[in-house]
């Protein structure tokens, strides 16, 4: 199981969840290093693997490089929980029109973020 963004908050419990029944996980960060590190060791405990990578999924390219880490390290990707998020507030009345949604981010991983098969390779 892949859950990006998954140093903190949601993603956080998901991964917990996940290794809590058994499933090998590998998280993201981007900026939450020691967070990611510490969620690493937890989910140790679970006795399963637990894999972090830094990936902006901002970066196509990024992204490629973390499938492919996770890929290998885990045997593949079996499921993909795509939770990264950029967490900063906003003012959602402000995102009314078809403009302010147009400025949500769009990412590699929403797109393609494996093509499919290519993560069990």
């Amino acid at each position: 199981m892949l859950v990006t963004g998954a140093a903190k908050r949601l993603g956080r419990a998901i991964a917990l969840a996940a290794a809590e029944n058994g499933a090998d996980v590998a998280i993201t960060y981007r900026e939450s290093a020691r967070e990611a590190r510490a969620l690493i060791e937890e989910l140790a405990l679970h006795a399963v693997e637990a894999l972090a990578v830094r990936c902006d999924v901002t970066d196509e390219k990024s992204v490629r490089e973390m499938v492919k880490e996770v890929a290998t390290e885990l045997g593949g990707i079996d499921v993909l929980v795509n939770n990264a998020a950029n967490s900063r507030p906003s003012n959602l009345r402000k995102l009314r029109s078809r403009s302010g949604m147009r400025s949500l981010p769009r990412t590699p991983a929403d797109r393609s973020w494996c093509r499919a098969r290519r993560c069990h390779t």
